[in-house]
């Protein structure tokens, strides 16, 4: 029986063993029809003369035929948004600024996700000062807290599952931001799964040189926060490609040390790039909180809050995106998208 693996735009990928071609089905996660490839192949233009027809002509590429696909489409019945998508992929960062802006998901996520995280996480920081100087907190407080913390883990969970297929569609080369994700508790707790288990491995294991290091080396002085620092910066790359590779593969068992170690050294040295643009995001953001814990006002904070949390989504869009253009360019070195998965949606 023949199996084929169907790609949606929205990153999911479906297995329809013994499937009739040309049957149309939904796909279960954001309702996009699919089709099964049919035995006979599309119909190509009548060349203008004959004499210039390649007789062997080159299969065109993933990219090609994903590109031909889309244009099919319209820009319109894929992304929307309030800039338009241009015909190409980003060759530079800068290009990829008003990504988040060309589709009405992206565009809602800004809208709608800065709010609910921005109320379900103000109760929280508010007490992080008495939790560093060392107050407990009450029952009372925990269960006051209870309705904000689920609430947090179902606007994240959502949060997080869109920035996994902005990964996802951009790692195999689609130009449009991906559609909406579903709010189905079933998938949203997938998502927190994988991202939960992606993270806890990365650092733990990227994280377990360090460690081990300063557990061993006594009172530490200048020399071992250099030793120390020089220890934390491959262990947040390997956290980072722990995290790729489970997403991409959407399983926690991707993270594994072997995939993580051999793609880290298949890319080589152009994989600090995207470890730079991550840290530097990363730091960024940091400052900005800590900044923010600083405001006195509480009206004014609880504004920057918002504010911040808009500036987080941004972000973290433009990073996945980032991201998954190099896993695009490094599909090769990575070996992560083999060719049948890729030829099913020609």
């Amino acid at each position: 029986m023949s199996i084929t693996t169907l790609i949606c735009p929205c990153g999911m990928r479906l297995k329809t063993p013994g499937a009739v071609p040309g049957r149309v089905g939904k796909c279960p996660r954001c309702g996009s029809l699919l089709k099964v490839p049919g035995l006979e192949p599309e119909p190509e233009p009548e060349p203008e003369s004959p004499a210039l027809v390649d007789p062997h002509p080159a299969r065109p590429t993933f990219v090609d035929r994903r590109e031909r696909r889309s244009s099919r489409k319209g820009v319109d019945s894929v992304s929307g948004g309030l800039v338009a998508s241009p015909r190409d992929l980003e060759t530079r960062w800068q290009e990829s600024l008003l990504y988040p802006l060309r589709g009405d998901a992206s565009v809602a996520l800004l809208v709608f996700m800065p709010p609910g995280l921005w109320f379900a996480t103000v109760p929280l920081f508010g007490l992080i000062p008495s939790m560093i100087a060392g107050t407990g907190l009450s029952l009372f407080a925990l269960i006051f807290l209870f309705p904000f913390v689920l609430m947090l883990a179902i606007v994240g969970g959502h949060t997080l599952g869109y920035l996994g297929q902005v990964l996802v569609t951009s790692s195999i080369g689609e130009i449009h931001p991906p559609r909406p994700t579903s709010w189905a508790l079933s998938e949203i707790q997938s998502t927190l799964f994988r991202w939960f288990c992606a993270l806890v491995l990365g650092v733990v294991v990227g994280g377990a040189p360090t460690l081990i290091y300063w557990i061993n080396c006594g009172e530490v002085d200048w020399l071992d926060r250099i030793v120390i620092l020089d220890l934390i910066i491959p262990g947040l790359a390997y956290a980072q490609m722990a995290l790729l590779a489970t997403l991409i593969h959407e399983s926690p068992l991707a993270a594994n040390p072997v995939t993580v170690l051999q793609a880290i050294g298949r890319v080589g040295w152009s994989y600090w790039k995207p470890c730079v643009t991550t840290g530097s995001v990363l730091l960024l953001l940091v400052l900005v909180f800590e900044g923010l814990m600083r405001i006195k006002d509480p009206l004014g904070q609880a504004v920057a809050f918002l504010i911040f949390w808009v500036l987080v989504v941004y972000a973290s869009i433009l990073v996945l995106r980032w991201l998954g253009l190099f896993c695009h360019r490094q599909a090769k070195d990575l070996g992560w998208f083999p060719g049948p998965t890729m030829d099913a949606m020609d």
